[in-house]
């Protein structure tokens, strides 16, 4: 008789299937104690605590808007490079990042902005999924006009590389050369960390996905900064890839403008880039006459 997964094997699994209700229960089994009800938080000042990577809290910083009718003030501690962003969301009241003077005294509750998807107990059926819920500034959007975007191209961001923390995730730079062949399209690089140079904040690089007409990214930053913006996002998966995007879909309940491409049981790129390119607008509408791509180096860029 084999034996019981163990209860974060039995989490993942729910969250893959889109069993969500099952997955708080095994929350609280594991902690021992239900996670605090959303009327406990009635009238009370909430600290958001942001502890995780950007992604998750790209992903779930979405919930202050649930909490905004319900709590008195919120406040919000995250990443250096998310502080612009998050300070432009209407429903945080203050913004503050790691170095700065902690404003004790000035909350009733912490909360880690992960276990908020928990706390309102969240369904599929209801997930906060309006976007755009983080905005850049359109001067900002329209200064970078010239760098990152041509107005006769179909403008696609690149993003290839995860990083060292999961290696799968990422993408040879050298798979996704099919792209080069296509006519009409013109290629920016979103790429930072460890295959880039890092920013100071995301800001820039909201600005330059909000002159784009489609980001292409493996499962990183830019495919949550994209999604959460609103703008069209077509994001690269491996065969076995995290609880957040659920299995066999090729949408996502967290974001409307993204689509999914996975990798099938081969764990082979190859095919995955091939449906890219059969999707791509440009494959279908641009003559062989029209002049070739446009591969863009821009600043912040490999």
């Amino acid at each position: 008789m084999q034996p019981e997964p163990d209860l974060n094997t039995q989490w993942t699994e729910c969250m893959l299937r889109g069993d969500f209700e099952r997955a708080w229960q095994l929350s609280d089994r594991a902690s021992g104690r239900e996670a605090p009800a959303v009327k406990q938080l009635e009238g009370r000042r909430v600290l958001l605590r942001c502890e995780h990577g950007l992604g998750d809290t790209i992903q779930f910083i979405r919930y202050a808007r649930l909490l905004r009718p319900i709590a008195t003030r919120i406040l919000a501690h995250v990443q250096p490079r998310l502080v612009p962003l998050v300070r432009g969301m209407p429903e945080i009241d203050f913004v503050f990042t790691w170095g700065e003077p902690w404003p004790r005294g000035e909350y009733d509750d912490e909360i880690e902005v992960m276990d908020l998807p928990h706390i309102f107990r969240t369904t599929l059926a209801t997930i906060p999924s309006a976007v755009p819920y983080l905005t850049v500034a359109p001067a900002l959007v329209a200064a970078k006009s010239a760098v990152w975007r041509r107005p006769d191209r179909f403008n696609v961001g690149l993003c290839w590389s995860a990083g060292d923390w999961d290696a799968q995730r990422s993408i040879p730079l050298t798979a996704l050369a099919p792209l080069y062949c296509l006519y009409g399209l013109a290629l920016f690089s979103l790429q930072s960390g460890p295959d880039g140079p890092e920013t100071p904040d995301c800001t820039d690089t909201a600005a330059a996905i909000m002159n784009l007409d489609l980001v292409l990214t493996v499962d990183t930053m830019v495919a949550h900064l994209a999604g959460a913006m609103g703008k069209p996002v077509w994001l690269l998966l491996h065969r076995d890839a995290n609880w957040r995007w659920m299995l066999e879909r090729d949408d996502s309940p967290w974001y409307p403008t993204m689509r999914l491409f996975r990798q099938d049981e081969n764990r082979d790129w190859t095919r995955v880039v091939e449906e890219v390119v059969r999707n791509l607008p440009v494959a279908r509408s641009f003559t062989a006459q029209t002049a070739p791509p446009s591969r863009h180096r821009v600043r912040g860029a490999r």
